[in-house]
């Protein structure tokens, strides 16, 4: 007779799906059989309940646009394109161009500063339209036209010399042998002063004034968007973690799931026999029958609904959602029980310390989002404003489709890839910093995102630890319980790994948990991807 073991996985993100996928397609041949329990507070999968269908006319087919957008990098997710590789999940490379603008509040005009082709840099760049002569210029004597074209190429030629210089200078100081030893500790912010260049000869020749302009117009808009946070949170966040994302890329693809994330979301569904959609966890409190098991209480159809016998909860949402549930379990833990509701707050102290920030993603077809010349269009457009800008909205509603302080971020626009048959062309804006017509909007989407800061990175170890090797393993406040035989309660998500918080952090915490349920229980681990 096969051992069963209940499972309650909360949440239905990438984390959650990949926990309880793991869990359900235990080996057969084991003498443990995983009943998994996933509950989802939406009426759809959590890792695709933003994303939108936009119908082909003409067809019966649709279009399914990702929300966020769920591009990923080569170097820096090997465990999500290992897991995607084992599901038969297609995806293909897609080198994403970008372009760096600046917005201007009074003229309303956003003007491109610099166009970067991708590739790691091998297609180089082009040249801002700005930067060319104006189109009047047609007009002028041809000798004119030729002096002038002389000076903007050779104005753009000189900037190239001091942004290659830039750029090979951060890759060198990305490489994890070169790093100093108090890099761990460092800030965005301190990392980018003690790395300005201080020398005479730098001085001299303007390398320390490129550097900074480098940081300011590249680096920081970069990751304000891939971060999707404000500057402000950007130059407190930890600086190691941001190189290793420089680094461990570098040289790799960009790539893009061929079917979207509905696909993934099938494929890991599948063989999970007990699904809870629209079934908000209301508590979690010790089983009536048995201490030393968990019962779960779920709001499902107006009615509450508790199912008992757990031996494990892996909580696959934000720290901050799992917090007061969390909060409400010590409260009802019995006097006797004073060990386990030590650990419990353990572990509330240390989920509290993790962040989060509210994100816009929006969906349109207002190409005003995008810079004014045509041909500085790319991929991914990032805008700013420019400095001692500020963005003044037009109406008071329009606050709902605006991150804020809106100066204070950088507004990414992709141009979506069309299917064919699709008449007009589509974009997704994150955290816009000017409104599109109300008459584009296809969708808006308000979505949380875990932002690191100093306290959450030393709080992590927790959860997670690094080992010598570049591999994780848990920290000692996973799995609570263990001291006395009792239910034990885990965590995973994009928060609970070293890191940018990304999809691979999902697949590496719910990896490492999953298995660690499994070896509790006797199973012996394979490398299932």
């Amino acid at each position: 007779m096969k051992k069963t073991v209940k499972v309650a996985v909360v949440g239905s993100g990438l984390a959650g799906l990949t926990a309880a996928y793991l869990l359900s397609h235990t080996d057969r041949e084991e003498n443990v059989e995983f009943e998994v329990h996933l509950f989802e507070k939406m009426n759809t999968f959590g890792m695709d309940a933003s994303s939108i269908s936009l119908p082909i006319p003409g067809t019966q087919d649709d279009w399914r646009v990702d929300v966020p957008m769920r591009s990923f990098l080569g170097g820096a997710y090997p465990q999500l394109i290992r897991l995607y590789k084992s599901l038969g999940a297609s995806f293909r490379a897609d080198d994403f161009t970008y372009s760096f603008s600046q917005l201007s509040s009074h003229s309303q005009k956003i003007s491109a500063t610099m166009i970067y082709n991708g590739s790691s840099g091998k297609r180089g760049l082009s040249m801002p339209s700005a930067m060319r002569p104006d189109s009047s210029l047609k007009h002028e004597p041809w000798l004119l036209r030729t002096i002038t074209w002389i000076c903007c190429w050779g104005l753009y030629a000189a900037m190239i010399p001091p942004l290659a210089i830039c750029y090979l200078r951060l890759l060198c100081m990305s490489m994890p042998f070169l790093r100093s030893k108090d890099i761990k500790n460092m800030t965005f912010k301190e990392w980018t002063s003690r790395s300005t260049p201080k020398g005479m000869v730098s001085k001299f020749l303007s390398l320390d004034v490129a550097w900074k302009q480098f940081v300011s117009e590249v680096m920081v808009p970069l990751f304000l968007a891939v971060c999707t946070t404000s500057e402000d949170d950007m130059m407190e966040h930890p600086i190691e973690e941001i190189l290793d994302y420089i680094w461990f890329p570098f040289g790799t693809h960009h790539y893009v799931l061929e079917n979207g994330v509905r696909d993934v979301v099938r494929r890991l569904s599948t063989g999970i026999k007990e699904i809870h959609l629209g079934a908000p966890i209301s508590s979690i409190e010790l089983d009536a029958h048995d201490p030393h098991l968990i019962a779960v209480t779920c709001v499902t159809g107006g009615m509450q609904k508790t199912l008992s016998g757990f031996e494990h909860v892996v909580f696959a949402t934000q720290a901050n959602r799992a917090v007061p549930l969390l909060e409400a379990f010590a409260l009802s833990l019995p006097l006797e029980e004073s060990h386990r509701l030590a650990e419990v707050r353990q572990q509330l102290d240390c989920l509290k310390k993790f962040m989060y920030r509210t994100s816009i993603v929006i969906n349109h077809t207002d190409d005003m989002m995008l810079p004014d010349s045509v041909v500085d269009r790319r991929d991914l457009n990032l805008v700013r404003c420019k400095s001692g800008s500020f963005v003044t909205k037009a109406r008071p509603e329009d606050h709902q489709y605006c991150v804020s302080p809106m100066h204070a971020h950088a507004m990414t626009t992709h141009i979506l890839r069309r299917p064919a048959g699709y008449p007009t062309p589509v974009y997704q804006t994150t955290n816009p910093i000017i409104p599109p017509r109300t008459d584009s909007i296809l969708s808006v989407s308000k979505l949380e995102r875990a932002v690191v800061t100093m306290d959450s990175k030393h709080a992590l170890k927790g959860l997670y630890i690094e080992d010598d090797k570049g591999t994780g393993r848990l920290g000692r406040l996973q799995g609570i319980g263990q001291h006395n035989g009792g239910a034990r309660i885990w965590f995973c998500g994009a928060y609970a790994c070293k890191g940018i918080p990304l999809l691979e952090g999902c697949v590496v915490s719910a990896r490492l948990v999953a298995e660690e349920i499994q070896r509790r229980a006797g199973v012996k681990i394979k490398d299932k991807w």
